[in-house]
């Protein structure tokens, strides 16, 4: 990585490589670089720390939903099917008690 050696062209060439990359996956998904911007916004004030604690608060939570619903018999999975035409596609699966 440039950076540890502190060559600042390198560093430049390496960070316009990751920025392409990057650019190329958004437009793969329909999303514009003033996305990404608008998270940076939402995120303003926030501390890592703090934002970090959000999401794994969050996963706990998705968890605990999950886990309750495995007791209540209640299940839904996505599965993937190939249409008639060939073409794959998700198809969500209920099961309820």
């Amino acid at each position: 990585m440039a950076a540890k050696d502190g060559d600042r062209l390198r560093i430049v060439g390496e960070t316009a490589d990751l920025w392409f990359h990057c650019l190329i996956m958004l437009a793969q998904y329909g999303l514009r670089p003033a996305d990404v911007l608008a998270e940076l916004r939402r995120r303003e004030g926030i501390s890592g720390i703090d934002e970090k604690a959000a999401r794994a608060d969050k996963r706990r939570a998705e968890s605990e939903r999950n886990r309750m619903d495995a007791e209540n018999g209640v299940f839904c999975k996505i599965v993937r099917e190939r249409s008639p035409a060939g073409k794959s596609t998700r198809t969500p699966t209920f099961r309820l008690p």
